[in-house]
């Protein structure tokens, strides 16, 4: 059975073996299959495993960025604090999707995430996640990070949307 965390070892060894450099839109692409051992009852991926393979996207996205190294060297330890999913059809068993993510918005401590699901390129669900970085129990401050690798830096713009404009 594929598991999130085989999953999560795939993506340690794509990483390591291919994948060094974040693309140059900032965003981490991930594709994966939608496996039974992903659906629950309604034969659709259940709802508690986008949000766990939000978090392999979440870490694939840091491992592409370069930030671990970093990470690591100052201990700090990413936490989820919100995240606000939109489901607007399933996934079913055997179909592949790619799960896209990328910066939203930065804050002073707290980084806010997109994260989409596309199946032959439609998205099927999207959610905005809010993280941060913990040390010793404390919320970091993301500016020195930003500092030491600027390319990661997000544009200072509006947040992203995809609304639909009204008519005058």
């Amino acid at each position: 059975m594929m598991t999130v965390r085989t999953r999560l070892w795939g993506v340690l060894a794509r990483w390591w073996l291919f994948e060094r450099k974040l693309s140059p839109t900032g965003e981490s692409r991930l594709s994966m299959r939608c496996w039974w051992s992903d659906c629950d009852i309604n034969r659709h991926m259940n709802n508690s495993r986008y949000l766990a393979l939000m978090d392999v996207g979440r870490y694939h996205f840091i491992l592409r960025s370069g930030l671990l190294a970093e990470l690591w060297r100052r201990r700090w330890f990413p936490v989820l604090v919100r995240a606000e999913v939109d489901f607007k059809r399933s996934i079913k068993p055997g179909e592949r999707f790619v799960l896209e993510t990328a910066y939203e918005r930065v804050g002073t401590k707290s980084a806010v995430l997109r994260q989409r699901f596309r199946v032959e390129g439609e998205i099927v669900a999207e959610a905005l996640v809010t993280g941060l970085f913990l040390h010793r129990g404390r919320a970091q401050e993301l500016r020195p990070m930003f500092d030491l690798y600027p390319h990661l830096a997000p544009e200072p713009s509006e947040p992203r949307s995809e609304a639909v404009p009204v008519p005058s």
